[in-house]
């Protein structure tokens, strides 16, 4: 889990189990925020986000969730898609920031046993990252 500004810069980052649901680990991500989840006006999530819970939790913090629907049957969301579309447009800074990490290819495949050690490399990579773009 990773949580970018607006730059593609990596915030906060979170390793668990494959097993757990994207949307619960959301919430972690944002509470290890500390002080700072004040600053966070809205959150860009891909549809794997769209419950009721994590909207419902994402509001109770202030921070509006920017979340396309899942179909769900038949339903139509092309309306709720155009509201959303013009923010979501965005989400593709994320996607870059994980490119970027992916570029540590000892990441892009867990070798690691210890999800200590998988972190730190993650935490390294992050840093070259950063500091990539900082001296840009």
């Amino acid at each position: 889990m990773l949580i970018t500004d607006r730059e593609g810069l990596p915030i906060s980052i979170l390793v668990e189990s494959a097993q757990k649901a994207e949307s619960k680990l959301g919430i972690s991500v944002i509470d290890s925020l500390g002080k700072d989840k004040r600053k966070v006006e809205k959150i860009i999530a891909d549809r794997a986000y769209d419950t009721r819970k994590f909207r419902k939790a994402m509001y109770n913090r202030g921070i509006k969730p920017v979340i396309p629907k899942q179909r769900r049957g038949f339903q139509k969301s092309v309306r709720q898609m155009k509201s959303v579309k013009r923010e979501y447009r965005n989400r593709w800074v994320v996607e870059r920031t994980f490119a970027w990490i992916q570029n540590f290819r000892r990441l892009v495949v867990r070798w690691d046993r210890l999800e200590s050690t998988y972190r730190g490399f993650l935490l390294f990579a992050c840093i070259v990252v950063c500091m990539g773009r900082l001296l840009k």
